[in-house]
């Protein structure tokens, strides 16, 4: 999240603030193995609960995480992921206006692929699905004059669903 509001912060620093970013994924990759490494060796299973949604009498809806083999896998995987696109679109969009947004939409998917692959109900589930839905949307139409782009969009949107 800081990434995301660095530029509300400071909006006069446009340059740096791609670096910054990817500085930051780079650096969060980098310390995610070393709980992935610590919960491979052990082997044990974690439920985080951070906030209780709400309370009714036959069901309790909380702020969870499961982090297990499978979502302490692939939490690396996708920051490695994330951190190699940013290094090409640094590269590939260099010139773009507007790359500071498209890195606030690429970090914004990486955030709800998390929610999505350490979801512990069916409700953060959901929101982790659509927001890499919409955000595959937002990022496959990025250059919106393109009909390719728009039509693959399109089809993200519909292979989603």
């Amino acid at each position: 999240i800081p990434p995301i509001t660095a530029t509300l912060i400071n909006p006069n620093k446009k340059n740096s603030y791609p670096h910054y970013v990817k500085t930051a994924i780079a650096s969060a990759f980098t310390i995610s193995l070393i709980p992935t490494t610590m919960f491979i060796c052990l082997g044990q299973e974690t439920i985080v609960t951070n906030w209780c949604w709400t309370t009714t009498q036959t069901l309790q809806l909380s702020l969870s995480f499961k982090l297990d083999y499978f979502s302490m896998t692939f939490l690396p995987v996708a920051l490695l992921i994330t951190w190699s696109i940013m290094e090409f679109s640094l590269w590939y969009m260099a010139s773009d206006p507007n790359i500071n947004q498209f890195l606030k939409f690429l970090l914004i998917f990486l955030i709800t692929m998390i929610i999505l692959v350490t979801a512990n109900n069916l409700l953060q589930l959901f929101i982790g699905w659509e927001g890499v839905g919409i955000m595959s949307f937002l990022l496959i139409s990025w250059w919106y004059a393109r009909t390719d782009a728009n039509t693959a969009a399109i089809q993200a949107i519909l292979y989603n669903r």
